[in-house]
């Protein structure tokens, strides 16, 4: 919880939206080597597709745990795509997913999509409408990250029936 309400990220998130924000939620998301969820690999998606932010306030950080490349699972974005709003998906369950394929799928090709690498203790910033995903971990090695998502205080969101986002700050 201290880390999800770290001056230092809040005050560049503030900066950046150039508005007060809040920590809503925090999530460990593993890619453990060897295991059933190293192989999860998340489905093109926009994380504003599930607390539905009209504004498109909705910003969610990633803190890498450790290395991260396309060998072990680490993410891709789709270029320039957070700036049309939410697209049409097809919902997915994100939780607890029988074929480790999670995301509530966009379905586009009109973007330029970009792996990106990380070192341990980076941090991304991903506009809530951005569209992105994520490998599977095909490597001997894990790839854990801290995901944290924050608001504009005050703007509206669905709460989420596994997230159960909600303002802490």
């Amino acid at each position: 919880r201290s880390l999800m309400l770290n001056k230092k990220i809040l005050n560049l998130l503030n900066k950046i939206k150039n508005k007060k924000v809040s920590a809503l939620m925090s999530q460990m998301i593993f890619k453990e080597k060897k295991t059933k969820y190293a192989k999860q690999s998340w489905l093109p998606h926009q994380d504003n597709s599930y607390p539905k932010n009209k504004n498109g306030h909705y910003i969610t950080i990633n803190i890498f745990m450790n290395k991260s490349t396309k060998k072990n699972g680490t993410l891709y974005i789709l270029n320039k795509s957070h700036k049309y709003g939410i697209f049409k998906y097809g919902r997915k369950i994100s939780y607890r997913e029988k074929d480790l394929r999670p995301g509530n799928i966009v379905l586009t090709n009109k973007f330029k999509k970009t792996d990106l690498n990380f070192n341990k203790g980076d941090m991304l910033i991903l506009h809530g409408n951005l569209i992105h995903g994520s490998h599977p971990n095909n490597s001997n090695y894990s790839r854990p990250l801290y995901s944290i998502s924050y608001m504009v205080k005050g703007e509206k969101f669905i709460s989420g029936l596994n997230a159960q986002r909600k303002e802490l700050n």
